[in-house]
């Protein structure tokens, strides 16, 4: 099955709408058993809304459209001249045709049970028949309406057991620390009972994560779940333990976090924390200093600077504390033919408040790293390698700057102005006309040039845009990564309240004066100095590092089952709570295109991870559709606890006036989700 679902993506999507069909089956299937077995008259078992595509009734058969006036036409011609609802339900009955009509619907985005005496939209429509919905004590209504809930709860739990069970089994990213985002909180925060101490500022590439708030823990995702899901003003507890020298014994530490927005697009709560992987290579930039080593995906990563590792941590965590000094790397291929590689470290700046990534100020202009063929871009002359002065309205604009000014054109409609730095003369570029709001250019930081950006958030080492850093205390600069690493020997073993730099710069071109600048750090900004990261060129990816979460028996199964259950329970209930406060966003939910879209690719995977994916919908359908809110489940229990408090219903034009605000706001809703489904969709596939 995996080898189906993986080479035929189609297949996979069409497993999901078969599987998301299923539960809504099953969950309709539970109001209508229960209907059944209380006495109540079901009229129509329905998947989907709308016209009926295709309908089954008892003595009728199978038909295109409904069998609705062809049984009506048949009751009608049993019972005589003006039946009464009574003589024409008898009627059908003694002509053997099927009280129930069982409907394929043109919407198949949810399902529903039509009973005699129950009408959402029109609540004074009641019966007198016995077998009305209406008619039934409470506690049968109850009954009836909490059914479709326990069934998706029930075969939650069952497809969640299948999928942890022996010979299964689902892999989640191991809660090891692969790398940390600069300036984010795992990176800012020092381990408890070694504050101030460098050696211990920020989680490093290898910790393994043991501990979660007090509580053990498994995968990764847990720990993104409880940063995202925590809330802004919640501390995370984070247990780890760092990896000994050379194999040797860990040390146990404990980090508290206070999530923020992250820096990615999803920009939720976030502590900066990226999965780890293992030393096998998946993919090579063409181009990157990996590339021109000859290393190629299939090949292991070795050593480092000589010393025998398991995987590229032990690369991450060399150069993260390595000063910006060269690395060497080695790697093997499957024959055993090595390849080293030396490389020189690039810098990893903070992010500010402004979105900007800087070092107290100093920020890289924009280097273009590709262009994309037949992009605006390419038409006005753009090229790999070029720097860019000005872009927009800005000069000398940073990366932040260069995304807002792209953004900026792409809603008025206008020809982004350019100009760029290439082979030291500034040259004018066309202006470019976007093309669906793009450029078309890949771009990071200029680290190999000492000239720094317009800064949005100018800091304690601000210089004017533009400027060419040439010295720190005489010491000859020739790129930003010289600059970082002689900030950080300048600062490294200070004591002194304060530690005066001298920057000397050259302003920016045409001026031709060159300038020095002395700036006293205080020991905050020198604490953001020492805490500058360091990270290996990019273009060189490693297989994800997983943990495989699977029972040895069926009972060991179970429990992982229904513990998984709870926690997606309280996942869903905690998300909503959060949405309400602001942390979570509309954007980040996922309507039914979102949910096919995200469960196919999971699906891809194999079985294990189908039966997953429809325990984790299966049971976030439960919780969703017993919440006290109009048209679901849990609003049709509230107007029953409102009229046993009472003793007669809510009026009807109460319930009608509450189901049509319901209906109003869920048809909102969907139609927002729906939009960012798709074009979340249509933005993966145009990158």
């Amino acid at each position: 099955m995996r080898d189906l679902l993986q080479n035929h993506p189609e297949a996979a999507v069409g497993a999901l709408i078969l599987g998301f069909g299923f539960l809504i089956f099953i969950h309709e299937l539970g109001h209508f058993l229960v209907a059944k077995w209380v006495g109540i008259r079901a009229t129509q078992f329905a998947i989907g809304f709308g016209p009926a595509v295709a309908s089954f009734r008892r003595g009728i058969g199978l038909r295109a459209g409904s069998t609705e006036a062809e049984y009506e036409k048949r009751a009608r011609g049993a019972a005589g001249p003006d039946p009464s609802d009574d003589e024409l339900y008898a009627a059908a009955d003694a002509a053997g045709l099927g009280e129930t009509e069982y409907r394929l619907n043109w919407l198949p985005l949810g399902g529903y049970v039509k009973m005699l005496g129950q009408e959402d939209l029109d609540p004074a429509a009641a019966s007198q028949d016995p077998r009305a919905y209406n008619q039934k004590a409470i506690w049968k209504r109850m009954l009836v309406i909490s059914a479709g809930v326990v069934m998706n709860l029930v075969f939650g739990i069952v497809f969640l057991v299948l999928a942890f069970g022996p010979g299964a089994g689902v892999a989640f990213p191991a809660p090891v620390v692969g790398g940390v985002s600069p300036g984010e909180p795992a990176a800012r925060a020092y381990a408890e009972g070694h504050e101030g101490d460098p050696s211990f500022l920020g989680l490093l590439p290898g910790d393994r994560i043991t501990g979660l708030n007090g509580d053990p823990v498994e995968d990764l995702v847990a720990v993104k779940i409880a940063t995202a899901l925590g809330g802004r003003s919640n501390d995370v507890l984070l247990d780890v333990e760092r990896p000994g020298e050379a194999g040797g014994e860990a040390t146990p530490l404990r980090f508290r976090l206070r999530p923020e927005v992250g820096r990615t697009s999803d920009s939720m709560l976030a502590v900066g924390i990226q999965p780890a992987t293992t030393d096998e290579v998946v993919g090579v930039e063409e181009g990157s200093v990996w590339a021109e080593a000859g290393v190629a995906a299939g090949d292991r990563l070795v050593s480092v600077a000589g010393t025998p590792v398991d995987g590229p941590a032990a690369l991450q965590r060399r150069v993260a504390r390595g000063g910006g000094r060269t690395v060497e790397a080695l790697f093997a291929d499957e024959a055993g033919v090595e390849k080293a590689v030396t490389f020189a470290p690039l810098p990893a700046l903070a992010r500010d408040a402004d979105g900007g990534e800087s070092l107290l100020g100093l920020e890289p202009l924009a280097e273009v790293n590709y262009i994309v063929p037949g992009s605006p871009a390419e038409a006005v002359g753009l090229r790999a390698g070029d720097v860019l002065t000005r872009v927009g309205g800005v000069q000398w604009p940073s990366r932040s700057a260069v995304l807002g000014q792209i953004a900026a054109h792409a809603a008025s409609g206008r020809a982004v102005e350019l100009a760029v730095l290439r082979e030291g003369a500034r040259v004018p570029i066309e202006a470019a006309t976007l093309d669906d709001g793009q450029l078309g250019i890949g771009y990071g930081p200029a680290s190999g040039l000492a000239r720094v950006a317009a800064s949005p958030s100018p800091g304690a080492l601000s210089l004017p845009a533009g400027s060419l850093v040439t010295s720190l205390n005489g010491r000859p600069l020739g790129s930003f990564t010289d600059l970082q690493a002689a900030l950080q020997e300048a600062v490294a073993d200070a004591a002194e309240p304060a530690t005066d730099v001298a920057l000397g710069f050259e302003v920016p071109l045409g001026a031709g004066s060159v300038e020095t600048r002395t700036f006293s750090l205080d020991e905050p900004q020198r604490a953001t100095i020492r805490g500058a990261a360091w990270v290996p060129p990019g273009g060189l990816a490693f297989r994800p590092l997983k943990v495989l979460i699977a029972g040895a028996s069926v009972g060991e199964a179970a429990a992982i089952g229904l513990e998984k259950t709870g926690e997606f329970i309280q996942q869903t209930y905690v998300t909503l709570l959060r949405l309400f406060q602001g942390d979570v966003k509309v954007t980040h939910l996922r309507g039914p295109v979102g949910i096919v879209d995200e469960g196919s690719r999971l699906a891809r995977e194999g079985w294990p991870y189908y039966l997953y994916f429809l325990g984790i919908i299966s049971i976030n359908l439960a919780v969703i559709n017993f919440l006290p809110l109009p048209i679901v489940d849990g609003g049709h229990m509230v107007f029953l606890a409102v009229e046993k408090l009472r003793g007669k219903p809510a009026g009807p034009q109460i319930q009608t006036a509450v189901t049509l605000v319901g209906l109003c706001l869920i048809a909102a809703f969907f139609v927002i989700v729906t939009y960012n489904d798709l074009f979340r969709l249509a933005s993966r596939l145009l990158a």
